[in-house]
């Protein structure tokens, strides 16, 4: 008679016991390849801020050293030593020290702020650089809304000029755009090319609208509506039939 293959079986012990033993030579790996803590900083990050102690009555001292109680913290100062404190402290003396971050960053906006001003030219056009040797009074009325809020009737300098050389019409029969211009000889002189019609128009307009919410100066607005008109005028003209906006007259120019 023929006889089958046994059927395999496996003692139970012999599974526990090659189950310890897999466990026993990972906990052996694990300590033998796992980095120092020197390299692995399992500390948790903690964003809260430090708590600040109140800040002494007295700004600044004259005298030694002094030592004062805060509850239970006790802090040292030296001579002279300026006192941090809140606004709440300034009341009772403290000296509001400001930030250095906060002092560098405000000088380097008045920095660029006298760079901006010095760009604009007598006549009140806004150069590129303060060589004043081109105008592009695309980029000259995005700047002039920043001159809006430094020195306003510098702003309204700046419109001025532009109301006045606006083209009535240009070299494509369009009235109410601006050319580009260039100083030769001395002279700030027409290039009798703009980059695009409809967005000059459109920061010009910007200007204006920001211009009167920001001083409430409706006299001046009210004198040059007609131009403000124009201006604005450029951009309808330009718009086909499917209610896009051409930036110029190419055929034209």
């Amino acid at each position: 008679m023929h006889r089958g293959t046994a059927p395999f079986r496996v003692d139970l012990r012999v599974l526990v016991i090659a189950w310890l033993a897999l466990l026993l030579v990972a906990a052996t790996s694990y300590r033998a390849f796992r980095p120092p803590r020197a390299w692995v900083n399992l500390t948790p990050l903690s964003f809260e801020r430090p708590a600040q102690r109140s800040a002494p009555s007295t700004a600044l001292q004259s005298e030694g050293p002094e030592s004062e109680t805060d509850g239970d913290v006790q802090s040292t100062k030296s001579p002279g030593e300026r006192s941090v404190g809140t606004p709440g402290d300034q009341a009772d003396g403290a000296v509001q020290v400001r930030p250095a971050e906060v002092v560098g960053a405000e000088s380097l906006i008045a920095g660029e702020q006298e760079w901006l001003l010095a760009c604009q030219l007598p006549d009140g056009a806004i150069a590129q650089t303060p060589d004043g040797e081109t105008v592009v009074p695309y980029f000259a009325s995005i700047a002039a809304r920043t001159i809006v809020d430094i020195e306003p009737a510098r702003a309204r300098a700046y419109m001025s000029w532009y109301i006045q050389h606006m083209n009535l019409p240009d070299r494509s029969g369009l009235s109410g755009t601006i050319y580009d211009y260039e100083m030769r000889q001395g002279v700030l002189t027409p290039t009798f090319s703009y980059d695009s019609a409809d967005s000059y128009a459109a920061t010009f307009l910007s200007l204006a609208s920001y211009y009167l919410s920001r001083t409430g100066d409706r006299g001046f607005i009210s004198a040059n509506l007609d131009a403000i008109d124009l201006a604005a005028s450029v951009i309808l003209t330009l718009q086909d039939k499917e209610g896009l906006v051409l930036v110029f007259r190419l055929c034209l120019l």
